[in-house]
């Protein structure tokens, strides 16, 4: 949907630098590089911080990927507008027509990786010196699957 938002039926070539993207190509912003999450990993686990869970959120996004980590019986509420989505996925959704939820299900909004900590871990989180920030999107509930707030 990406793809076809973007170039194939939309108005851009890959070298076009919509102002929606902040000076940066089309394609420079399809093909930017994921992070590696491995430092804050090893600087949770270093500080004595139980990670209870971890998802990658590359295709199927938040829907498919969170739910596989977590027991049965429980589900995550996840706050939507809790971290900056990245520009590129604003325009997608606007010309591809793409909703909200569906956009959380098949991309992952900005979000490359989902630690689950108990909340007391959650908090000393942020006193760690990471090479960037992680912050709270949400909570695990009672229930299944994703639900956004």
């Amino acid at each position: 949907v990406d793809r076809m938002a973007l170039l194939d039926e939309g108005p851009y070539e890959v070298d076009s630098r919509p102002e929606e993207l902040g000076g940066v190509s089309v394609g420079e912003a399809l093909l930017a590089v994921h992070r590696s999450y491995l430092k804050q990993f090893q600087a949770m686990l270093a500080a004595g911080i139980k990670v209870k869970g971890m998802a990658h959120l590359t295709g199927g996004g938040f829907t498919d990927n969170i739910p596989r980590v977590l027991p049965n019986g429980c589900g995550v509420r996840v706050e939507r507008g809790s971290w900056q989505v990245p520009p590129i996925f604003r325009l997608i959704q606007k010309l591809g027509g793409v909703d909200e939820d569906e956009m959380h299900r098949a991309f992952n909004m900005g979000v490359g990786y989902v630690f689950i900590l108990a909340p007391e871990d959650a908090a000393r989180v942020a006193e760690l010196d990471l090479e960037y920030s992680i912050g709270e999107i949400g909570q695990v509930v009672e229930g299944e699957g994703v639900a956004y707030e």
